[in-house]
């Protein structure tokens, strides 16, 4: 009995010595479903211009992934304004690029004769956009040529920080995106704000046909607070397109990079960039300096180490998937996977050491490699970490800590090349679904194609497609499931928007010379016959109500109101000869800066037009002004809205050198009828007649009022000169 007692006193003890520490395990759920970005690396610049080149040990130092080295997987290099510097990029960029880096560039200024005076520094000339344009693609084309193919082209540094180098305001970079970054020749970056202010952006994700030019929207995160680091217009509107932070340092500039423990803010500052603000890159300012990743005398940093603690592990392809971000106060997580590999990144700021249960339902790794960064330890290899499902782990006080695991490698890989989210569908749609699946260690099996939850059909041989036609307007998730001889499954999903084509609104083309109501814009939805910052139509005439165009009431008829800078409509328009035109608008405003400009197939044809404050929208008057030169034919017109608040009600156009004889002269007209508009030789609509085969037209004419003289009959077949005698 005392040896029994004795034994239990001490299992007591054990007990209540074992409970400190099982009532701090905090919980980490990790759920391998539910998928975020794609990781496309981590990385710095490299700068030549302003700062020696890497040294080829650096170089190995930057871009190896041995012991000791970053694994840095992208690089970032500068555009210089003279040609005679862009040589000094390569070295570098072709080490880069052998180890497989992702290599983009970013000009901080344009060639000086393409700016002018601006804010007491410089911007660049709207009439050296198209020579812009070609500066960067020289620098493409000169990188490609040695070996370098950059992955993007960044149309300006910091636009809103230009006192230093080139201001960009945000409408000018928009109008820059939609008119002529089509032509740059990789994908596209834009606008790489300075402290991800929103505004800067805004504009760009709101202008239908410079979002569709961008590929990239890319930030810094200078003074940048982590509530910030969210976007949900991004999140609205920017589908298809990659987000980058492709510049900082963290926390400063002023301390010493092994300063310890201020250097576990860097890896703290990117586990909240990736889980917070959903980057899919991490690129960090100087590679090398006092405060950067590694030293002046190539030595890695203490905040290079902990910058590695991604950049080494959480390699390109990787995918963030969900977890407990902070399971207690100053615990930052975030979770990665490839196909059944796993990476944790585990950072503890406390000046204790934490322990947590990790829980991965579905998971596959058995065990865990563990590589740890402290006071002590720079990214270290210790003991590995038993565990499948759930386990435990205990972080060291103030470190960060990266868990590897790898999982089984049966699960087969599956990717659509067709179609893409970006794909211009019109319906009816046909698509075909096309897919590339690989298995390593078996075979595929079969490919199942779904729409949603419903399965379309299947494929058992590559290539692997299935075809879908008729589909109606609207958007679409498509997947692709293979099957592998095991049984294993793998599975690729794509988001597709059907639209229907742009096509006038009345279904023919509306006629210039001639009015135009404004409501009356093309069909084709939204982003491609108008684009508006909201999708509500906040209009009360009850016309066009499942579209985003704010159609009002005015009058007897209707205007677009709540307008706001960067929306557009656009009109098919037949226009019957080329000339300049005299324009009428029928406009009201309640406040200063109301504007808009007229464009036609993309080019401008009329400055930004003032609308004059009458005090409220109500209150209507007709403005006037003169297009430049409009060719014959059939064009898409569109009106941008420059300044906030303009009520628009019509258009109207009259041809400022009138028409000329040339049609023929025509009394009864035997197989000709429809209704024509009405035009005198100013070009000056008069109103409308209906013709039956066999009227004797000038006497319609007169019956109407019509004087003496001669009329230009016009629709969208045919135009008649008429002579009232």
């Amino acid at each position: 009995m005392k040896n029994f007692r004795a034994d239990l006193k001490k299992w007591v003890c054990a007990c209540i010595a074992l409970m400190p520490m099982m009532a701090t395990a905090q919980t980490v759920n990790v759920d391998l479903s539910k998928e975020y970005q794609l990781i496309k690396g981590f990385g710095g610049i490299n700068f030549p211009t302003w700062i020696d080149d890497l040294s080829a040990s650096q170089r190995e130092t930057a871009f190896g992934n041995d012991e000791g080295q970053l694994g840095l997987s992208v690089l970032r290099i500068h555009v210089d304004p003279e040609e005679s510097n862009w040589s000094k990029e390569v070295a570098t960029a072709q080490n880069a690029v052998k180890k497989g880096v992702t290599v983009f560039a970013s000009p901080w200024s344009p060639p000086s004769s393409m700016c002018e005076p601006y804010q007491s520094s410089k911007r660049l000339k709207t009439s050296s956009y198209g020579a812009y344009v070609q500066h960067l693609n020289k620098f493409i084309d000169y990188m490609k040529d040695k070996g370098v193919d950059l992955y993007a082209m960044s149309i300006q540094n910091e636009p809103d920080y230009g006192s230093d180098w080139t201001w960009w305001p945000s409408n000018d970079m928009a109008t820059f995106m939609a008119n002529y970054a089509q032509d740059i020749k990789c994908r596209v970056m834009a606008p790489e704000s300075f402290q991800y202010t929103k505004s800067t952006s805004d504009p760009i994700l709101n202008n239908a046909k410079a979002l569709a030019n961008l590929d990239i929207l890319a930030t810094h995160l200078y003074g940048t607070q982590v509530s910030q680091f969210s976007y949900p217009l991004f999140q609205q509107k920017g589908a298809g397109k990659e987000l980058w932070m492709t510049e900082v340092y963290y926390p400063n500039s002023s301390s010493d990079a092994d300063t310890w423990p201020e250097a576990l803010e860097v890896a703290d500052h990117m586990t909240n960039a990736v889980v917070r603000g959903n980057f899919q890159t991490y690129v960090w300012w100087y590679i090398r300096r006092s405060y950067s990743l590694i030293k002046d005398n190539g030595n890695v940093t203490k905040r290079g180490y902990c910058f590695a603690q991604y950049s080494k592990f959480v390699r390109p392809g990787f995918v963030r998937v969900d977890a407990t971000q902070n399971p207690t106060n100053n615990v930052n997580i975030s979770a990665f996977k490839k196909d059944n590999d796993i990476v944790l990144v585990l950072v503890n700021k406390n000046t204790s050491s934490k322990t947590l249960t990790i829980s991965i339902p579905g998971s596959q790794v058995s065990s865990w490699e563990r590589y740890v960064t402290s006071g002590q330890k720079n990214v270290k290899k210790e003991e590995d970490v038993n565990g499948g499902t759930s386990f435990q782990i205990t972080l060291e006080a103030q470190s960060a800590t990266t868990l590897v695991g790898g999982g089984k490698k049966g699960t087969p890989k599956v990717s659509f090349t067709s179609p893409t989210a970006s794909d211009d569908l019109e319906a009816p749609a046909n698509i075909t679904l096309s897919v590339d699946a690989t298995d390593e260690d078996g075979s595929i099996r079969s490919v199942a194609f779904y729409n949603g939850d419903t399965k379309l059909g299947e494929s058992t041989s590559a290539p692997y497609t299935y075809t879908i036609e008729g589909l109606k307007e609207g958007t679409y998730t498509l997947s692709a499931v293979a099957t592998d001889n095991e049984g294993n499954e793998g599975k690729s999903t794509v988001t597709v928007t059907v639209h229907v084509p742009q096509t006038p609104y009345k279904g023919t083309p509306s006629v210039l010379p001639g009015k135009i109501e404004v409501e009356e814009y093309d069909l084709g939805g939204s982003g491609i016959a108008y684009s508006d910052a909201e999708e509500e139509n906040k209009g009360k005439a009850n016309f066009r109500t499942n579209e985003g165009v704010d159609v009002e009431k005015c009058g007897d008829g209707m205007a677009i109101g709540y307008t706001n800078e960067g929306e557009w409509l656009e009109y098919t328009v037949d226009v019957k000869k080329t000339d300049t035109y005299k324009w009428s608008a029928r406009v009201a405003s309640g406040s200063d800066g109301s504007s808009f400009h007229l464009m036609i197939d993309g080019k401008e044809i009329t400055s930004t037009i003032k609308v004059p404050n009458g005090g409220d929208w109500d209150t209507y008057t007709v403005i006037e002004g003169k297009t430049s030169q409009i060719e014959e034919g059939t064009h898409v017109l569109k009106l941008v809205i420059d300044g906030n608040y303009a009520n628009v009600d019509w258009l109207q156009f009259e041809a400022e050198s009138g028409f000329e004889s040339g049609l023929a002269n025509t009394g009864n007209l035997q197989s000709i009828q429809g209704t024509f508009s009405i035009i005198d030789m100013n070009g000056k609509v008069l109103g409308n007649i209906d013709i039956n085969p066999g009227d004797d037209v000038p006497s319609l004419l007169q019956a109407k009022g019509f004087r003496t003289g001669i009329y230009l009959l016009s629709n969208e077949e045919t135009s008649l000169k008429i002579e009232v005698k």
